[in-house]
């Protein structure tokens, strides 16, 4: 709805506009152009093809974590004394102690994760601003995102893309 947004509101009619797609490595999804109603039909193209695929996985996603939250607290919130009445107590506190670090192991994944996914987000960006070098005049690049993660071990990558498009005159 942003992207419609903005093109509806913010490219004026000598704007010309090309369409990317970074998701699933750079993908020119319309080519430049002054015609709005084929940007937001590509944007909408392109929104139903990521939205299909991501959709079940991201409820996968959010149901084990979700599982393994309720997991956590459900466990036993003290010491389990060694008695045989305890054998089940103890059981349960075992598996409590096996989600919160399982818990714990997909957190810090995610963020491992996460950073290995910035990486093509900035050579994509990069790519698209070194791709606009040879264009006379200055340029904008609008990135529409739900965000990602750039690591403070990724700060030379953020930067280099920044020299990159400040050198192709983008912005």
């Amino acid at each position: 709805d942003g992207i419609v947004k903005y093109i509806r509101e913010r490219i004026s009619d000598s704007d010309s506009v090309a369409l990317f797609s970074i998701s699933g490595g750079l993908q020119l999804r319309q080519p430049f152009t002054h015609d709005k109603a084929r940007l937001i039909a590509a944007v909408e193209k392109a929104y139903d093809i990521s939205t299909g695929s991501k959709t079940s996985e991201a409820r996968d996603i959010s149901e084990n974590i979700s599982s393994l939250r309720d997991r956590v607290a459900a466990g036993p919130s003290g010491p389990i004394a060694a008695t045989p009445a305890a054998g089940a107590a103890g059981s349960a506190a075992a598996e409590a102690m096996i989600a919160q670090r399982m818990l714990e192991e997909y957190i810090q994944l995610r963020s491992a994760l996460s950073a290995q996914q910035t990486r093509p987000v900035l050579a994509a960006l990069a790519a698209i601003s070194e791709g606009l070098r040879s264009i006379p005049g200055k340029k904008t690049l609008v990135m529409f995102s739900q965000g990602f993660v750039a690591a403070e071990t990724l700060d030379w990558q953020v930067q280099s893309t920044i020299d990159i498009a400040n050198r192709a005159n983008v912005a």
